[in-house]
């Protein structure tokens, strides 16, 4: 099970990952089909705020939700691969 520290500790890093490749949190537009690797960075900066939210609200199933959202569209820019996304979801080691 992750933890509500882990799960602030994500969303850090990942905050961390998409500063450094310039994103800015801007709105997307919802009527996309097929946006811009700029603007899907930019979308997934936005989401981290709310997700924040949904931990202190304890909405956990919308904030997984929101996380797998977030570790597909990662993958499939070519941020970060499968294994990395399986890691970051595991327990940190003792």
């Amino acid at each position: 099970m992750m933890t509500d520290e882990k799960k602030l500790s994500l969303i850090a890093q990942y905050r961390v990952h998409l500063e450094r490749v310039k994103a800015e949190a801007v709105a997307a537009d919802y009527d996309a089909c097929e946006p811009s690797r700029e603007t899907a960075l930019n979308h997934l900066l936005s989401m981290l705020p709310k997700m924040e939210a949904f931990i202190r609200e304890g909405q956990r199933e919308k904030f997984f939700r929101w996380l797998g959202f977030m570790q597909g569209v990662l993958w499939t820019l070519g941020e970060f691969s499968l294994n990395d996304l399986r890691d970051h979801n595991r327990p940190p080691r003792k």
